[in-house]
């Protein structure tokens, strides 16, 4: 944190969230283990930025350990380099002013105490151990917990690649084994839409204002022929991405193709 930085004061630390989340009143101190989950920060004022993290599990001093998230904001220097600061699978004691539904607290600052690791150590020790589950048709599948997804390397149309399953707060890709067995079903179908969906929506926009100065337009299967398909990706809720290498065709940005079992294929776009 710089010298200048001026946090909120006690009185205003509410004002850090700007969702619509009602706090307790007063200051406490909390202990917990700082999640693996990656960090985020996002701009608030003119004055400072939210640095956000999650405890995976915590408690109040001499209290039971309490097994779910809580989501931490903490004011901090605008620029200012605060990676480092609440390392995942630490264990930290903060003063924080906690929302009434205990789900999201706000940090005033570390804890002079220092910090009673037991019960909580047990906890930071089960979350360092790798995950991984044995699926009956696509192998091995294991967590990163940093974005909370399973992932695996798998077979589709006689090319390998990359499958990415969105696990829900209790680890559980169900759905998404679902999908991924429907879409493995009927694949020389799907590839066949994908492909297709993609010529369709993004064609044109290549031969329109992506060719390069020598470069002629290009047919259906050219376009096609270029694409490499690198990962699938399902979410909780069953939505899929595919995700492909451009072969320069978008002078280096990935094709992505969304869409669902229900609804079909929705979407194309040249993110990066």
């Amino acid at each position: 944190m710089t010298s200048t930085f001026k946090p909120p004061s006690l009185d205003r630390l509410a004002e850090v969230d700007t969702s619509d989340c009602e706090y307790k009143d007063g200051v406490v101190e909390i202990e917990g283990v700082i999640s693996p989950a990656g960090l985020a920060g996002w701009p608030h004022s003119d004055d400072y930025e939210v640095h956000c993290f999650h405890l995976s599990a915590w408690r109040y001093p001499g209290q039971p350990v309490v097994n779910k998230k809580l989501t931490i904001l903490r004011p901090a220097a605008r620029d200012a380099d605060w990676s480092g600061e609440y390392p995942a699978l630490s264990i930290q004691r903060i003063r924080v002013l906690v929302s009434t539904e205990e789900t999201r607290a706000i940090c005033a600052g570390k804890a002079a105490q220092k910090v009673d690791a037991a019960g909580l150590s047990e906890v930071a020790e089960e979350l360092a151990k790798p995950v991984v589950i044995q699926t009956e048709r696509f192998g091995e599948l294991t967590l990163d917990r940093s974005i909370d997804w399973f992932t695996g390397k798998v077979i589709w149309n006689g090319e390998t690649v990359e499958l990415s399953f969105n696990a829900d707060e209790n680890l559980s890709i169900a759905t998404g084994l679902e999908v991924a067995g429907k879409l493995w079903d009927e694949q020389t179908s799907w590839k066949q839409k994908v492909d297709d969906y993609a010529v369709q929506d993004l064609l044109s926009a290549k031969n329109d204002g992506w060719l390069l100065d020598d470069e002629a337009p290009l047919t259906p299967d050219q376009f096609k022929a270029r694409m490499t398909l690198q990962s699938i990706s399902i979410d909780i809720d069953g939505d899929f991405e595919f995700w492909h290498d451009d072969g320069e065709l978008f002078w280096g940005h990935s094709i992505l193709i969304q869409g669902s079992l229900k609804e079909g294929i929705t979407q194309a776009d040249i993110p990066g």
